[in-house]
């Protein structure tokens, strides 16, 4: 089991061959659970997480429908803020397992390739580019674009973009932690 959030852990991921039994892991098990991604274009592929705290027997069930079968969801913990990001089709959601409740959804409009993150920032990265979201305040505070994107990272000063064509794209993150 590994930790996330710094107060959960993962208990199981697992693929389901179809939406039914997806639905089933999460709403017909008598654990609390959510559904993730039941706007999808297509249900392609279905992902169930369940999570608990720690010396606890409590847990909590994630249902996720994908749109393409390119893999699964992105986990990704947001630690000062006890949230589980979770990446998935065109948005990253930000889910606060204590309520059981998607306390932000971010919608890129395009397909999410991967999520970076750090103790201060969280970055969507996307075909053509990245947005990036404080962690304190789930606040999008930049954005970077280019053509392609072929790399990125993130740290806690900056977000690099690195097109195809190998165009480097950086955006200053030092004057948006307070604003």
């Amino acid at each position: 089991m590994k930790y996330v959030c710094g107060s959960f852990q993962i208990v199981s991921e697992r693929e389901f061959r179809d939406y039914s039994d997806l639905d089933t892991f999460v709403t017909k098990s008598g654990t609390p659970g959510i559904m993730l991604g039941e706007d999808a274009s297509d249900y392609m592929a279905f992902f169930g997480i369940e999570v608990r705290k720690p010396f606890s027997t409590d847990k909590y069930r994630i249902g996720v429908v994908l749109d393409d079968q390119r893999g699964g969801p992105i986990l990704c913990p947001i630690h000062c803020r006890e949230l589980l990001a979770i990446g998935m089709n065109n948005c990253v959601h930000f889910l606060n397992l204590e309520s059981g409740t998607v306390a932000k959804r971010l919608e890129l409009g395009c397909t999410l390739h991967y999520v970076l993150c750090n103790d201060r920032f969280l970055a969507a990265v996307y075909e053509l580019g990245a947005v990036v979201v404080r962690a304190s305040d789930l606040k999008e505070v930049a954005e970077g674009k280019c053509d392609v994107v072929a790399e990125a990272s993130l740290s806690q000063e900056s977000l690099t973009l690195i097109s195809m064509d190998e165009v480097t794209t950086e955006v200053n993150l030092t004057s948006v932690e307070k604003t």
